[in-house]
């Protein structure tokens, strides 16, 4: 995958939210995992998961050893300035 910036990251996630590829209620990979799909840093997906945790499309939960992103609303957008 293409090197792309936190705000098309977070339209790519949105986007996945909605398809069902990422159901509602379910775990999203954690940020390493995340920056290595898309390969950037983990500050990147950070920042694409807070614009996402702003528009009220994921939740976020830390765990021990990593963070997990619910998504919990369906057929939500984040706006793209």
């Amino acid at each position: 995958m293409k090197k792309t910036g936190y705000k098309s990251i977070a339209l790519d996630i949105a986007g996945r939210i909605v398809s069902g590829e990422f159901p509602v209620n379910s775990k999203i990979s954690g940020r390493s995992i995340l920056a290595g799909k898309y390969q950037v840093s983990p500050e990147t997906i950070r920042k694409a998961i807070g614009l996402l945790k702003e528009e009220n499309i994921v939740s976020v939960s830390q765990g021990k050893e990593s963070d997990f992103w619910r998504s919990f609303l369906y057929g939500s957008t984040c706006r793209q300035n």
